[in-house]
């Protein structure tokens, strides 16, 4: 299947910097919803309702962002019969960024595991609620099955109400 509406960037993270907010419009029963993203780490930087006086995740400028996205952001750790990697570092080979319109996915295709990860965001419209959704896939590209044990998510998460100066 072809798309039209995506962007590829191959090893996104080393291209030259740059960030974007996918698409906060969440239809008439919707509540709007923005996030930030760059081409480091995981993507996402930051998320909320409002302005960056309703983030969830902690609003950072993109120069401080480039720096820190890779400590502060989602992290996955993967441990594979018994041995512990980290996905989408900054140095890791075969990483490709797709963005399009409503969503940006980001994917790591690490051929020495046997394992890809897929992450996609996107916003959730037409809800009754605002939401962000963060779906992970991991993926075995060898016939043998693998033990595989999964740790991911957030490093924090902003109290509702928290104004930007707190």
């Amino acid at each position: 299947m072809n798309i039209i509406n995506e962007f590829k960037l191959e090893n996104y993270q080393q291209e030259r910097p740059f960030t974007s907010f996918l698409s906060g419009i969440s239809g008439k029963k919707g509540i709007p919803m923005w996030a930030f993203y760059v081409n480091r780490g995981q993507g996402l930087a930051s998320f909320g309702l409002r302005d960056k006086n309703g983030a969830i995740m902690e609003f950072f400028p993109a120069n401080a962002t480039y720096r820190h996205i890779a400590r502060i952001g989602f992290r996955t750790f993967i441990k594979i019969n018994g041995k512990v990697e980290e996905f989408f570092l900054e140095n890791n080979p075969g990483q490709t960024m797709v963005i399009r319109p409503d969503q940006f996915s980001i994917i790591e295709e690490n051929n020495a595991l046997g394992i890809r990860v897929t992450i996609t965001y996107f916003t959730l419209p037409n809800e009754f609620l605002a939401g962000l959704v963060r779906k992970v896939e991991v993926t075995n590209l060898s016939e043998e099955p693998k033990d595989i044990e999964i740790v991911d998510g957030l490093a924090q998460l902003l109290t509702s109400g928290l104004d930007y100066g707190g």
